[in-house]
């Protein structure tokens, strides 16, 4: 539940200026689970700009542009604050 309320504070402050967000989970679930990822797009984009997946050791960012893995995360919060607009 606390990714979730992250994720909606997130949009709320600053995915309303810099694009959308798209959240694909598990059906069912009320917590971020292994596989379990956000694309986050730029304003007016086809294509995300950063990614975000739930893996067994964290949260992984990556920057769909570049094709690189930015890091690995404790929390969701870390990650999203890394996200470069």
């Amino acid at each position: 539940m606390r990714d979730r309320v992250t994720v909606h504070d997130w949009m709320i402050r600053v995915a309303a200026t810099y694009g959308r967000v798209l959240v694909e989970r598990a059906e069912g679930l009320g917590h971020a689970e292994p596989g379990e990822y956000l694309l986050i797009y730029r304003r007016d984009s086809v294509w995300a700009s950063w990614g975000i997946g739930c893996g067994i050791d964290g949260y992984v960012l990556w920057e769909s542009i570049r094709g690189a893995t930015v890091g690995i995360f404790p929390t969701l919060h870390t990650a999203l604050a890394e996200i470069i607009a």
